[in-house]
C-alpha cells in the first residue's frame, strides 16, 4: 500500500474540479496507489456521482473497488468482453 501527499491529492482533485457538473464521468482507475482511507473517500466520491444521477464509467483492476457502486458491470480480458450484467 501506498501513503504518499500525491496520492492524497489525487482524491482532492477528483472533488476539486468541476467533474459533477459533467453527464458522464470516466475515471481510469482512480484508486490506484491510495491508502485505504483515501480509497474509501474516493469510493464515496464515486458514489456521489451516482445519487447525484450522473453517469460514470468506473476502470478498474480491484473487483471489489467497483462492486459498491455499479448499476452495470464488463469484464474485458485484453479488450475482448469476458462477461457482462445489466
Amino acid at each position: 500500500m501506498v501513503h504518499s501527499r500525491a496520492a492524497n491529492a489525487k482524491v482532492w482533485r477528483l472533488r476539486g474540479r468541476s467533474i459533477l457538473k459533467r453527464r458522464l464521468i470516466i475515471l481510469d482507475e482512480p484508486t490506484m496507489g491510495l491508502s485505504l482511507t483515501e480509497t474509501k473517500k474516493c469510493l464515496d466520491f464515486v458514489a456521489g456521482i451516482k445519487a447525484a444521477g450522473k453517469s460514470c464509467i468506473f476502470i478498474d483492476h480491484n473487483i471489489f473497488h467497483v462492486y459498491p457502486v455499479w448499476d452495470r458491470i464488463v469484464v474485458l480480458d485484453r479488450g475482448t468482453i469476458r462477461g457482462f450484467n445489466t
